[in-house]
């Protein structure tokens, strides 16, 4: 019987989150309300012991600045926060956290 695991000997500096939602009842459904996104995210690193999880404080990551950007397959340019706000619904959030 094969088994597969992951470790994590540290967590990266930066960390990128690609989100679209969809609906749970629906998987084709795709959710176009606003998410509301933290400026400051958590991180812990964890070890499995069975079932209880011990959790080791790492850090806090936080945004020091917020851009906005519009991309293709041919180009990445900034984009103003009121146009993104309008595109935010259709499209996915692509967020970068950068451990402060």
């Amino acid at each position: 019987m094969a088994s597969e695991t992951l470790e994590l000997i540290s967590l990266p500096r930066v960390l990128v989150l690609l989100v679209t939602r969809f609906d749970i009842i629906s998987s084709t459904c795709k959710l176009k309300n606003r998410l509301e996104v933290s400026e400051e995210f958590a991180l812990c690193c964890g070890t499995d012991g069975s079932i209880r999880q011990q959790l080791q404080h790492s850090g806090t990551t936080s945004v020091t600045s917020v851009t906005s950007l519009d991309t293709s397959d041919t180009s990445i340019r900034i984009s103003s926060r009121s146009k993104a706000s309008s595109n935010i619904g259709k499209n996915g959030y692509m967020l970068f956290y950068v451990k402060s």
